[in-house]
């Protein structure tokens, strides 16, 4: 029997349009971000080249952001130029 509540809703089927990154991609991101530092546009080129998997930065930042992963922009991106 399903739980009540917020907790209930885990059981439940989700509304709406499926996940563009599958469970199995998700941790290939994962590793990849933890074996070395690579922005989200990196991440999702080296997916495409090695995966043929075709999504947007934002469902590569969303991801990882969904495993809890926390990202900076690096010090020279915040130097003003001239």
């Amino acid at each position: 029997m399903a739980g009540q509540g917020f907790i209930g809703l885990r059981d439940l089927p989700r509304s709406g349009a499926p996940r563009k990154l599958s469970e199995t991609y998700q941790q290939v991101l994962c590793a990849w971000a933890t074996a070395e530092a690579c922005t989200a546009p990196q991440l999702r080129d080296r997916l495409s080249e090695e995966h043929g998997v075709q999504v947007s930065v934002g469902v590569v930042q969303a991801a990882l952001k969904e495993k809890n992963y926390v990202w900076k922009r690096t010090r020279h991106s915040l130097k003003k130029t001239g």
